[in-house]
């Protein structure tokens, strides 16, 4: 799983900020952090303006987080994830 995110973030050069691990809320599900960068591309815009839609945003330009979580037509990065979370 982690390899198909990479893969799907590699404009936004994503390195690893934790191991993956259980999600505290959903053991069931496991949780996989990165930091991303970019000189050249927007990534905020670029992520939550995805057509898949679905995003929620919170916060302010200063101070902002969007959730995304996945409905029967939406898929973001990879088909088994289930939510994302952007904060920035």
């Amino acid at each position: 799983m982690a390899s198909a995110i990479e893969m799907a973030l590699v404009l936004f050069e994503p390195s690893p900020a934790a191991r993956p691990r259980q999600y505290w809320k959903m053991p069931e599900l496991f949780e996989f952090t990165y930091r991303l960068s970019s000189r050249t591309r927007n990534i905020w815009d670029e992520l939550v303006a995805q057509p898949s839609g679905g995003w929620k945003v919170f916060g302010d330009a200063e101070d902002r987080s969007a959730v995304w979580n996945r409905g029967a037509d939406r898929v973001f990065l990879a088909p088994a994830v289930r939510w994302a979370e952007l904060a920035g």
